[in-house]
């Protein structure tokens, strides 16, 4: 039995139902830390996960701040 805590919340596995991504990272997610309300049905993935290979989340930046090459 895996026993691995929510990534977002740090809880255990007895606090509600927990999702393990199928994906890379292999972590652990309570289902309502996620947003997610439904049944699985086949592999579930992470956010980080499902994003495409490649793309990286932006950086913030302010609006029209200019960038020095």
């Amino acid at each position: 039995v895996r026993t691995d805590p929510c990534v977002p919340c740090g809880g255990g596995d007895d606090e509600g139902c927990i999702l393990l991504c199928d994906g890379r990272c292999n972590r652990a997610f309570h289902a309502t830390c996620v947003g997610f309300a439904g049944k699985v049905e086949g592999d579930w993935l992470c956010k980080g996960c499902a994003r495409p290979a490649g793309i990286r989340k932006r950086s913030r930046t302010r609006r029209g701040a200019r960038t020095h090459a």
